[in-house]
């Protein structure tokens, strides 16, 4: 599967490691979601 890097120049990778990386992915996006909803919760309680 092509990819592509912040310089431009593609990569590839496999299904199996696509798939590691949208899990990756997955994850930080939660964290940073959680992350905002517990700084919101925080400022709500001062």
């Amino acid at each position: 599967m092509p990819l592509e890097t912040k310089d431009g120049k593609p990569v590839l990778a496999c299904y199996i490691c696509c798939a590691r990386l949208n899990n990756c992915y997955e994850l930080r996006k939660s964290c940073l979601q959680s992350e905002e909803l517990f700084t919101r919760m925080l400022s709500s309680d001062e």
